[in-house]
């Protein structure tokens, strides 16, 4: 899934954010859902840690500041955590387009409706 014009950062502490260019916004939702999959599947050498993958996803918009497109992933980011942890918001979306696209994927356990 990763692409070469796709860019990753640390983002403070335990936050990432991911930079996927030309990408529509359910497929950025997409690719969230997969990365918590992947990350719920994995074996983690210490049998006692709990990972989970929150994600708050927003597409530029032609107007803004980087820092404000920032500013409204890191408020979906909140969202996700606020709602449980190991789920995704996405800024742009509302509740039923992204529980659609979970179906969609197979993958609406990802979602917290």
């Amino acid at each position: 899934m990763y692409r070469q014009l796709d860019q990753e950062f640390r983002y403070g502490g335990e936050e990432f954010v991911i930079v996927l260019e030309q990408t529509a916004i359910l497929d950025a939702v997409k690719l969230a859902m997969y990365l918590g999959q992947e990350v719920n599947k994995a074996t983690w050498c210490n049998v006692d840690l709990n990972v989970t993958v929150s994600s708050g996803i927003a597409q530029f918009l032609e107007h803004e500041s980087a820092r404000d497109w920032i500013s409204r992933a890191d408020i979906a980011l909140y969202k996700a955590k606020a709602n449980g942890r190991n789920c995704c918001f996405a800024d742009d979306l509302n509740s039923e387009q992204l529980i659609q696209h979970a179906k969609k994927y197979g993958v609406e356990n990802d979602l917290n409706q």
